[in-house]
């Protein structure tokens, strides 16, 4: 079976009709990676240390890039407000522009609506049903 993207598995409940539905969506594809990035979108303390909107970056072209993001998320604490201060503005934008265009193209675009806090496929209470306690409310 390939490798769903987590845009794709997030979109995919996003489109079953009940939270109860949705919810099993979340757990039957349940990874580190899934929960970690409805995390950062979700979790109330979390601040991206980039501008919100999407950044100048050329989605990529190479195929079966849906793994790509499950492999790149341990790199996401550097975009987190008080993470790697040395980085400096500049190259942490230039930094996650470089990520953007290696990801599955609908992951580019997942990721910059976790960053601005956007996500409209999924809600907290369809998150928590899934994963119980994930996101405090």
């Amino acid at each position: 079976m390939a490798t769903l993207a987590i845009s794709q598995i997030i979109e995919n409940a996003g489109k079953l009709n009940t939270p109860e539905e949705k919810a099993q969506y979340l757990r039957d594809h349940d990874s580190e990676t899934l929960r970690y990035i409805l995390e950062l979108a979700f979790y109330p303390g979390v601040k991206w240390e980039l501008p919100e909107g999407a950044p100048p970056y050329k989605p990529t072209s190479y195929l079966d890039q849906e793994g790509r993001l499950y492999q790149e998320a341990r790199t996401l604490p550097m975009y987190l407000l008080g993470n790697n201060p040395e980085l400096g503005k500049v190259k942490r934008e230039m930094l996650f522009i470089g990520l953007l265009e290696t990801l599955f193209p609908k992951d580019a675009q997942l990721l910059i609506a976790v960053k601005d806090k956007k996500i409209t496929d999924v809600d907290v209470d369809v998150i928590n049903l899934a994963f119980p306690g994930l996101i405090p409310t």
